[in-house]
């Protein structure tokens, strides 16, 4: 108790930017933006010795700039744009030693450390572009691709002086995720009342972190057998699907079907398929009032549950983790917004879902959840 002391945890930030737009009589616009982020100051943390635990304070000297360019074109039934982002993270702080705050169990366990998050980077280009084939038939579309690293360099294993552990495979981990991302959108009306939306949308990332095994210790006591670090990646897709007709003034109906296929690796399930039916009610046709109902029926189904070979100890093979486990869900939303005048808007939400897991033997295997939403607004 002797050793306790009152600490501030608090943190500032500083931000500066500048900015440049230039909007020309041609169908071209530039605009060209910089910021920096500095934050100082400190955080709670943790560290662990064996059964132990003290609470620590981390400090925090971050810095973070930004690059945000465009070009833009305008012209009759064309809008495009090309913009450029990058992000570069700095930490002053590559790591944190603390003293061991209890009576060692292990020789030599005296002090731990810990890694702060790394200097890292993030650039990104992003294409757009959208056409007008008429006034009832709109076509819109977006590509990005970005690229993430980061290659602070490693801490050793641990800072035991007694602990003799093999060499470290590499100086950096040397971590690069490459990011897809493309939507694709098409509404068109055939009639004043009847509206038709596709969509498309394509998430992917790419680890290309190489795999390496690792020697690694617990608390700074004990040697473990290797470990591998799993460098996951992911792909999504969805397809969607909506109609809505105007039923009689102000008053909506809505009905749409959604697909949702996700693929991933080194984690339990490969891929799962998703199917979303829903329609809504809307009415608009009372003074100042607006109340929205949809109804949701959706069924996911997962690829065979493997547990990951790479994971120590291993997964029960009868559980199953709910976000990649087969599932029947069923959901009402209900929304009312009242606006008595132009300055005032209150608004009530109401949601409800029920989700069955009926494959899943042991974890979660059935959960509902409700949620209640009040707004108010004023202008």
């Amino acid at each position: 108790d002797a050793s306790l002391r009152d600490v501030t945890i608090e943190t500032k930030r500083e931000r500066v930017g500048a900015g440049i737009e230039i909007t020309t009589e041609s169908p071209w616009s530039y605009s060209f933006d910089v910021r920096r982020d500095d934050k100082e100051g400190s955080k709670r943390g943790g560290g662990a010795y064996y059964f132990r635990a003290a609470q620590l304070v981390e400090p925090v000297d971050y810095t973070t700039d930004e690059i945000d360019a465009s070009v833009v074109y305008n012209w009759n039934k064309w809008q495009a744009s090309v913009n450029y982002y990058a992000s570069a993270f700095s930490n002053n702080d590559e790591s944190l030693t603390w003293e061991n705050a209890f009576n060692p169990i292990v020789p030599g366990a005296d002090e731990g450390q810990l890694a702060m998050p790394p200097d890292n980077e993030f650039q990104q280009l992003t294409l757009s572009a959208a056409y007008d084939f008429n006034a009832r038939n709109h076509l819109s579309g977006e590509f990005a691709a970005g690229r993430m690293k980061q290659d602070e360099k490693l801490l050793q294993a641990t800072v035991n002086p007694l602990l003799v552990v093999p060499a470290l495979p590499a100086e950096t981990a040397d971590a690069e995720i490459e990011t897809t991302n493309a939507r694709l959108k098409f509404v068109s009306l055939p009639t004043d009342k009847f509206r038709l939306t596709a969509s498309y949308l394509y998430d992917e990332r790419d680890n290309k972190t190489e795999q390496l095994l690792y020697d690694w210790v617990t608390t700074d006591a004990f040697l473990n057998a290797q470990r591998s670090n799993l460098p996951y990646s992911y792909t999504r897709s969805s397809l969607a699907f909506k109609g809505d007709y105007e039923y009689t003034r102000g008053t909506r109906l809505g009905v749409g079907l959604e697909r949702d296929k996700r693929e991933r690796t080194f984690q339990e399930v490969e891929e799962t398929d998703e199917n979303t039916l829903w329609g809504t009610v809307s009415v608009r046709n009372i003074e100042n009032l607006f109340v929205e109902l949809k109804l949701a029926f959706s069924e996911r189904e997962a690829s065979s549950y493997e547990a990951v070979p790479e994971i120590s100890p291993p997964q029960n093979p009868l559980m199953r983790k709910y976000n990649m486990a087969d599932r029947d869900r069923q959901s009402l939303k209900l929304y009312t917004n009242y606006t008595p005048d132009p300055y005032y808007s209150f608004g009530v939400g109401f949601e409800a879902a029920y989700n069955d897991y009926d494959n899943s033997a042991l974890g979660l295997t059935e959960s509902s959840d409700s949620a209640i939403d009040l707004s108010l607004i004023h202008i």
